[in-house]
């Protein structure tokens, strides 16, 4: 006995049916648009604007949080210690070792502010160097004694190649410092 449609029911009205792999595609590009959906409905700021233009990012995906100038949070850093932040600025340095820090901006030879992440968890390449970027983390503060202060320096020029004086600590340095989770760096080029 063969079955056969009603013939109220048209060709276009068939029940549909996909092939396997079809199938298989529908999935993964309703996959694909719903995080993606996701992520804009995130509504963090990035440089790449949503538009897929070049930015890359790192670590924690940037969520909706205060965004500041690193040249205005300089000015006051006590008011945003302890805060979540996301830092807007210009990349001056990169870790030489691991990329595990970058040195924030306003401008060019302007007063940094260091963007630290986890060793080995995200790594920075060297390319970031006068990328623009959007740094999230939280603000912290490290009082460093005389001798702490001379070491930590002396740390930091061995790793950029540079000569050090310990002489030239007189007295406790204060530290600030992002206590990074995520970023954007913006296209090269910019």
């Amino acid at each position: 006995m063969s079955r056969s449609m009603p013939r109220s029911m048209s060709r276009s009205c068939r029940p549909l049916r996909l092939q396997p792999l079809f199938r298989l595609v529908l999935l993964a590009l309703a996959a694909a648009g719903l995080l993606l959906g996701g992520a804009a409905a995130a509504g963090a700021a990035t440089l790449s604007g949503g538009g897929g233009d070049g930015g890359e990012l790192f670590g924690e995906p940037l969520r909706e949080t205060t965004a500041v100038r690193v040249g205005e949070l300089l000015e006051d850093p006590e008011a945003y210690v302890g805060q979540r932040l996301q830092i807007v600025g210009l990349v001056e340095d990169v870790c030489p070792m691991k990329g595990c820090w970058v040195e924030i901006v306003e401008r060019q030879g302007s007063q940094p502010l260091r963007f630290k992440v986890q060793d080995d968890v995200i790594v920075f390449p060297a390319t970031a160097k006068g990328r623009q970027i959007v740094a999230e983390g939280v603000l912290t503060v490290r009082e460093l004694e005389v001798e702490e202060a001379r070491g930590w320096l002396a740390h930091l020029a061995e790793e950029r190649g540079e000569e050090f004086d310990p002489a030239t600590v007189t007295e406790p340095l204060r530290l600030y410092e992002v206590r990074g989770e995520g970023a954007e760096l913006g296209p090269a080029g910019e």
